[in-house]
């Protein structure tokens, strides 16, 4: 969604502009009659010329017969202000020619006009002529080109500057505040349009304005675009509010409803996002608004996507695509990336690759580089298995994404490269990706959950100490009159003996000293149990919070565990249509190794533990899968002896991946046609240190063959993975074949740490080949 379209407003104020030369000024028309039958002097009959051309040129509407009369009596007062030198009058006629003329669409008459009402002011003019002369020049220059729309708020800023003294407690500041907010808020200095926005709210309310929608839309947009997300939504909503309790229809309900559609799809609302975007292009479509209706149908189109409906998406960009320009190359790209991501994820790859064209054409042709543009190419690359074209838009998304440093950006690459190297058959550099691709999504996830409860921790100790500060010098002053009334007791008893009426005022002091002790212990008290009452609250917040946080983990490993359920589903669907062999060995193993990674998601959310896993219950469960996998329960014995050992999650996954490896190769190869057919998995735990073993009684290895030479994917995988846990690998070959492994036990009380080196060494070692 580009927030660009919306940020540029028409700024339109009262007075319009003159002719271009004083001297060869053309034949005028008599003063109206009503006008010459009153008994006025010069002035009064310029200032009624001067009424009249705004009456008509600000009449609702742009009639030619009322701009024609404007322009008629603008000439006269321009023709006479100039015959008597009044100034103030023909700068105010010039600015009211001006604007009759632009609203004539005759942009070129117009901008002569303003610029020779802004050369006639006076150094330093503080008048409203001259306010209204340099607004008026301002409209002339573009709000899309920087240095355009530097100058334009420039002169805006004389003008409200100019107002600020003449004018103020108006409506005209408060509007030329308003006008100038949005023009920062255009050039993206969000403070200055906060401050502005919010000064022009202040007046509309002390002068009793109460359509305000306008400025709470602009307000809401320049507090979301600053990140104060929560504060401009709240203006937002109010914004609508105002507009729907006042019936607003014009275009300006659909540029809030855009506004909030584009607010809520910041925070992931998508389905609130269509709701808002939907109500902005019908308004849109109402008001004849042509070009913001194309522009919303781009935006609308892109989170029908996201939502999967597909055939919303294709039908409205259909429609906005017939009736944009053909020069509107930006519009023009949006519309078809949304076609081509409905029609590649429709499967209707023949439309799809005409839409690829056209967009080719267009990005190639116009040099338009945008993210969605790059995605829509790259996934409909690989939906036809054009991987080296899908590998170069890779590297064109690559650029872009180190512009923008999007999270979601970096994680789309990681899979597409996932995809990309998967078909190439690059498989360690595809898991290097997909476990990249992960942990970035993980971080989308838990980024909004860790900001929270940091903030909330950061409150609560900020309070905490507070209150430790207030009680230690409330402790302070009870131990300082403390000290104070022995004093005043030791003098009263010096003072007993000499006078009895001393005594009596001294004690009289003394109970009132006490009794306003009591006062302030009591309040003492009362405060203390106010602050626990705060303390206790903020700590049900933070375990709800951490509650929330372990609740959302356990659905990550329920999704992921689920996903690689689909995957091993689809490998299955697969086998029907394969006849080769050796690819149905291959996709059989790639589910057996998948399994074993689903247990360890299944496991982590089925249970309260989301650091470790029971690596009995584990390692039996892979045992018996890969058994009924391989049809072999009854035909081979397996002995399971395993200690009770947790696994951190890091350890988890590579250790199954190898168990698979050793049980499959057993299961396939280890035995001939004898009859005793045995596997033996044994897990041990001493010191820290775990050893695994997985031995079978078959015929082993030929004395021919030297382990370190093998070169199979399984033995790759095995050492690479032990080689990523820090774990010794040795296999023997004695009366069968045995596979031992031994590691270092993870630290519970630092399995995340642990975790994320694991991650890192695998990421730096991915690339070396194994042994």
């Amino acid at each position: 969604m580009n927030k660009l379209f919306f940020k540029i407003f028409i700024l339109v104020l009262l007075l319009s502009h003159p002719a271009f030369s004083k001297s060869n000024s053309p034949l005028l028309p008599d003063i109206p009659s009503g006008i010459k039958k009153i008994d006025l002097g010069d002035t009064a009959k310029i200032n009624a010329l001067l009424r009249l051309a705004s009456t008509y040129v600000n009449k609702p509407g742009e009639q030619a017969d009322d701009l024609s009369n404007a322009i008629n009596y603008g000439n006269q007062a321009l023709s006479l202000s100039h015959q008597y030198h009044f100034l103030p009058q023909e700068i105010a006629a010039y600015s009211l020619l001006s604007q009759s003329y632009r609203e004539k669409k005759d942009i070129v008459a117009g901008r002569k006009y303003a610029e020779q009402g802004v050369k006639l002011l006076p150094k330093n003019s503080t008048t409203i002529e001259a306010a209204d002369a340099l607004a008026e020049l301002s409209t002339y220059y573009d709000a899309t080109n920087a240095d355009s729309l530097n100058i334009k708020i420039n002169y805006f800023a004389k003008s409200v500057g100019i107002l600020r003294k003449v004018a103020p407690r108006t409506k005209k500041l408060a509007d030329g505040l308003k006008f100038l907010g949005d023009l920062n808020n255009s050039r993206y200095d969000l403070k200055e349009a906060v401050s502005l926005l919010n000064e022009s709210l202040a007046l509309y309310q002390l002068l009793g304005v109460k359509q305000l929608q306008d400025i709470y839309d602009l307000l809401g947009d320049a507090l979301t675009s600053s990140g104060n997300t929560v504060e401009g939504l709240s203006y937002q909503l109010k914004a609508l509010k105002t507009a729907e309790m006042f019936k607003d229809t014009s275009q300006m309900i659909s540029t809030i409803y855009y506004r909030l559609a584009f607010t809520y799809n910041s925070i992931n609302q998508d389905n609130r996002t269509a709701e808002y975007m939907e109500k902005a292009s019908y308004y849109a479509l109402k008001n004849r608004n042509i070009n913001d209706w194309i522009m919303i149908s781009g935006s609308l189109g892109t989170i029908y996507n996201k939502l999967g409906r597909y055939r919303e998406a294709v039908k409205t960009c259909e429609e906005a695509l017939i009736k944009c320009p053909t020069t509107d190359y930006q519009n023009q790209t949006n519309l078809i990336t949304n076609l081509l991501f409905a029609a590649t994820a429709t499967k209707k790859l023949g439309k799809a690759s005409g839409y690829y064209n056209r967009l080719k054409q267009l990005t190639d042709a116009h040099n338009i580089e945008l993210s969605p543009t790059d995605a829509a190419m790259i996934e409909y690359l690989i939906a036809m298995k054009q991987f080296p074209e899908a590998e170069l838009q890779v590297e064109k998304f690559i650029k872009y994404a180190a512009v923008t440093q999007s999270l979601i950006s970096k994680q789309k690459i990681e899979h597409y490269q996932f995809q990309v190297d998967s078909a190439k058959g690059n498989f360690l550099s595809a898991i290097s990706h997909q476990e990249n691709a992960h942990l970035l999504r993980d971080s989308l996830l838990s980024r909004n959950y860790n900001k929270q409860i940091g903030r909330m921790q950061m409150t609560f100790d900020l309070q905490k100490k507070d209150q430790e500060i207030a009680f230690k010098a409330k402790h302070i002053d009870l131990l300082t009159h403390q000290n104070q009334l022995q004093n005043s007791a030791l003098h009263s008893q010096k003072m007993i003996r000499n006078l009895f009426i001393a005594s009596v005022l001294l004690l009289m002091a003394l109970l009132a000293v006490l009794y306003n002790r009591y006062k302030l212990k009591h309040q003492a008290n009362n405060d203390l149990q106010e602050q626990q009452e705060e303390i206790n609250t903020q700590n049900e917040s933070l375990r709800q919070l951490v509650d929330e946080r372990e609740w959302l983990l356990k659905e990550v490993h329920h999704r992921v565990k689920n996903n690689l359920q689909i995957v091993i589903s689809l490998l299955n669907s697969q086998l029907s249509n394969i006849k080769d062999v050796v690819a149905i060995d291959v996709i059989r193993e790639s589910q057996n190794r998948m399994r074993s990674i689903s247990l360890i998601h299944q496991k982590l959310y089925q249970f309260d533990n989301l650091a470790t896993i029971d690596a009995g219950d584990y390692i039996r469960e892979i045992a018996l899968y890969l058994q009924d996998s391989f049809d072999t329960i009854g035909h081979i014995k397996f002995r399971v002896d395993v200690a009770p050992v947790r696994l951190d999650v890091s350890q988890a996954v590579p250790i199954g991946l190898i168990l698979n490896e050793a049980i499959t190769n057993s299961i396939k190869y280890a035995f001939a046609d004898q009859t005793d057919k045995q596997v033996s998995i044994n897990l041990t735990s001493t010191d820290n240190h775990v050893r695994l073993m997985i031995s079978d009684n078959g015929k082993g290895l030929s004395p021919e063959i030297d382990i370190k030479q093998l070169k199979s994917l399984g033995m790759q995988l095995m050492t690479g993975l032990s080689r990523q846990i820090r774990a010794q690998l040795k296999i023997t070959s004695n009366n069968g074949l045995t596979i031992e492994l031994e590691w270092l036990q993870a630290d519970p009380f630092h399995t995340s740490t642990h975790r994320d080196k694991i991650i890192n060494d695998s990421f730096s070692s991915a690339a070396k080949p194994m042994i």
